[in-house]
């Protein structure tokens, strides 16, 4: 990683530029700590699980989208200074990698794992609450239900490949810092 650093410069460009890249590099890695680290488990703690579920449904689209708009002003920065992939260094080639793996976790989250995750717990929170119980305290009815089991396997499948993306994210943005840091340390 140092070979990389040393060989190549990296924004070379002007204070805006610069400062967008900085700004949106420190705000992915804050929106991250806060979602995943405080509010995510202060409501786990504090709220049941169908409250949870419906402000979650609401949080984490605007979660995905901030985490997009990040990496697409930080890969904007860069193309601002430099308009083609041929004219990056090696550098800042590195620094597209990693927005572009951030972008994609955020758009696989964003329009097509975390909208099914929603629309699955949906369902399994209507069939709960028809039965009148919250998961885990589920009814007998229900815990022989093939139809609710087979809901609850695909939210747990949506919601293991939601968590990877977002955990993917959130180590993104702190190998960002990680290399950011090493950049300008030279």
């Amino acid at each position: 990683m140092s070979d990389l650093m040393k060989s190549a410069t990296f924004m070379e460009c002007g204070f805006t530029p610069n400062f967008l890249f900085m700004f949106s590099s420190a705000a992915s890695v804050g929106i991250n700590i806060w979602v995943s680290f405080v509010a995510g488990p202060v409501m786990m703690r504090t709220i049941d699980r169908h409250t949870f579920l419906r402000i979650q449904s609401k949080m984490f689209p605007i979660y995905f989208l901030l985490n997009g708009i990040c990496s697409i002003t930080q890969l904007a920065s860069i193309f601002s200074c430099k308009p083609s992939l041929s004219s990056l260094s090696e550098t800042e080639y590195h620094a597209v990698r990693i927005c572009g793996a951030s972008l994609t976790a955020a758009l696989l989250n964003g329009f097509w794992i975390g909208r099914n995750t929603t629309k699955v717990f949906e369902k399994k929170m209507k069939m709960e609450k028809d039965e009148g119980c919250v998961y885990p305290n589920i009814t007998p009815a229900l815990k022989k239900d093939k139809k609710y089991q087979a809901v609850v396997s695909a939210g747990r499948k949506y919601h293991i490949a939601s968590m990877l993306l977002g955990l993917s994210g959130t180590g993104i943005s702190f190998y960002m810092m990680y290399f950011l840091t090493n950049v300008f340390r030279g």
